[in-house]
């Protein structure tokens, strides 16, 4: 009775056996069909390159704040003005006190220079005509300036003077008096200046 059963046994467990073959048998084939399904029908082109070692960076993701340096700046404000002819830094860059920064165009500067040497060499002239003393020339044409300048004012005055009895009887107009009168104020002052300039050529 129990070698039946055991025999019984032993044949189900070879039943089971050949139905768990056939199964993986039939799951294997039809793996392998759906395989050679997926696989490209044409031929995939394949390019071989160069390797070449690189050095990787690392890199490291992090979580935090970012928090603004403030703009560090300053406004340049020469002395004189110009125009500037180059620029020696550009944005950015770090200046110390004393770096150049900017050139400006000196052709105005040495305008200026070259006009204040002329005026002083003129004054200096001057300086030294004034030591030499006055040549005979200067003191008869100083002379003959004076005596010009004083016979018009002497006409003016008498001008004048004629003007003011045809004022009185409303014989001239007051526009003409006033610009006799102020001729004669003009004349007067030029024979001021004439005279000081005769004196002052005498005296040496």
């Amino acid at each position: 009775m129990l070698r039946r059963d055991a025999n019984k046994w032993t044949a189900l467990t070879l039943a089971a056996m050949v139905v768990l073959a056939v199964s993986g048998c039939r799951k294997a084939a039809s793996e392998s069909k759906e395989e050679e399904d997926t696989l490209p029908k044409e031929p995939v082109p394949v390019r071989a390159v160069k390797a070449e070692r690189i050095s990787l960076k690392p890199s490291i993701d992090l979580v935090g704040s970012l928090i603004a340096i403030p703009e560090r700046s300053t406004a340049v404000s020469p002395q004189v003005a110009g125009w500037i002819k180059k620029i020696m830094v550009v944005e950015g860059d770090r200046v110390q006190a004393g770096d150049e920064v900017v050139q400006l165009d000196a052709r105005m500067s040495e305008a200026d220079l070259a006009k204040a040497t002329a005026s002083v060499d003129e004054k200096a002239a001057i300086v030294e005509r004034l030591k030499r003393g006055p040549r005979p020339e200067e003191l008869e044409m100083a002379r003959h300036d004076a005596h010009k300048v004083e016979v018009a004012v002497e006409a003016l005055r008498g001008e004048v003077a004629a003007l003011k009895a045809l004022r009185a009887n409303n014989e001239v107009s007051p526009v003409q008096f006033q610009k006799t009168q102020s001729a004669l104020q003009a004349a007067e002052a030029e024979q001021a200046s004439a005279a000081a300039k005769l004196k002052l050529l005498q005296a040496g």
